[in-house]
């Protein structure tokens, strides 16, 4: 058991490494399929708790360049903070966009918002919102700035928009581009 759990040690401190790396990775990836296959991961938990998790994507195929594993960790973040925080009956909507320079993540849900004086502070140190610390839901706090790091790493931009009580709105846009 020892080694095993050196060997875990040792494959998450490469993980973390990798995705703290300044250095991408970037592969090509069909937009529409990519969300799509994401999205599997999350299924589960969502019926569990009575969401509903969908995605609307561009009618036309379209292949962007990204690093998989730190897109993945972008995504990843959002998706299980809007699940985490949308009270049972709600909503959780990915939707992707282009315009004829950028390709756009819409990330909404009908949770229990974030308040404005929390969205100042959202991508600046380690930030928990006063109504998550308040209903006790647990979590690192460390997730929204490693987020916002990752996507400008990605020459991307990440935008909040949210009402308390009513849910949480994130955009990302990055720029459609050759390798």
């Amino acid at each position: 058991t020892n080694r095993l759990t050196e060997l875990a040690t040792k494959l998450i401190d490469f993980q973390k490494e990798e995705l703290y790396s300044p250095i991408i990775h970037v592969e090509l990836c069909e937009l529409n399929q990519y969300i799509r296959d994401f999205l599997i991961q999350f299924q589960t938990y969502a019926d569990k708790k009575g969401l509903l998790l969908t995605s609307e994507g561009i009618p036309e195929s379209l292949e962007v360049w990204i690093d998989k594993n730190k897109t993945d960790s972008i995504i990843h973040n959002l998706i299980s903070n809007a699940l985490k925080y949308t009270p049972t009956g709600g909503k959780v909507i990915l939707q992707t966009e282009k315009t004829s320079e950028q390709w756009i993540l819409t990330i909404r849900d009908t949770g229990i918002g974030i308040s404005v004086n929390d969205q100042k502070k959202m991508f600046k140190q380690l930030f928990r919102g006063e109504n998550v610390i308040n209903q006790r839901i647990t979590g690192a706090g460390i997730g929204m700035l490693q987020t916002y790091r990752l996507v400008k790493q990605h020459q991307g931009k990440i935008t909040v928009n949210s009402r308390e009580n009513e849910g949480t709105t994130f955009r990302l846009s990055f720029p459609i581009q050759h390798k």
